[in-house]
């Protein structure tokens, strides 16, 4: 079950259901949310924490490297990293540069969910199977991989 504070969203101000969004998109839209949180944010102000939240999530404070994070590996018995983005800043079909979330991105939101370790399990094992009937069993192995290492 969603925690009360989830309710169902006017979806007035979502980004656009193409495959990523320009920098502008995501600028504009995480300032509108910034201001729906603290209507009293002027302009400026709502486009600059639209800015601390996406170099937050490109790593700009690490000049876009990729992220890293150390974890106990049981099955080796030794600690090990995995290194990830959040997103990723590429071009699509017209050329036009787009972030995109990474796998490891949608984990990480998938995490904030705030689910039941069952729920957030079966929500994980349904975008694994959507992505196969799709075709894209690659992506569903890779998604599981991480999926293990970052539980």
């Amino acid at each position: 079950m969603l925690p009360a504070r989830s309710k169902r969203r006017d979806n007035s101000t979502a980004l656009p259901a193409t495959s990523g969004s320009t920098s502008t998109e995501i600028l504009t839209y995480l300032a509108e949310v910034a201001i729906r949180m603290k209507p009293t944010l002027s302009a400026p102000q709502a486009r600059r924490v639209a800015e601390v939240v996406l170099h937050a999530l490109d790593n700009k404070a690490n000049n876009h490297r990729e992220f890293s994070l150390e974890y106990f590996d049981a099955s080796s018995g030794s600690t090990d990293s995995i290194r990830f983005r959040l997103v990723r800043f590429e071009p699509d079909a017209e050329d036009v540069y787009r972030y995109r979330p990474t796998a490891e991105g949608y984990l990480v939101y998938l995490e904030m969910l705030d689910l039941s370790p069952e729920d957030s399990q079966e929500l994980l094992e349904r975008m694994l199977d959507l992505l196969v009937q799709r075709g894209r069993a690659d992506a569903a192995l890779e998604i599981a991989r991480r999926a293990r290492k970052l539980a």
